[in-house]
């Protein structure tokens, strides 16, 4: 019993380890793109742009509609 504790605590802490990881990967390429618009003129088109990038890739439904607009 005690083993099996250990094991479910040690999973745990990899799982929220390794959402950590991700989360901060996803922040660095999110500063990444906004400096890549702060040098542009701001405008409605630069907007949706930013927009799209920020919100759509990352999103399970934009991706979804992704993957199956690309397998037509």
């Amino acid at each position: 019993m005690y083993i099996s504790f250990v094991s479910f605590v040690v999973r745990a802490i990899k799982s929220l380890l390794t959402r950590a990881a991700v989360s901060a990967e996803q922040l660095h390429a999110n500063h990444a793109i906004i400096a890549h618009y702060a040098g542009h003129r701001w405008c409605d088109a630069t907007e949706r742009a930013l927009n799209e990038e920020l919100i759509g890739r990352g999103s399970w439904l934009g991706n979804r509609f992704e993957s199956q607009n690309d397998l037509r």
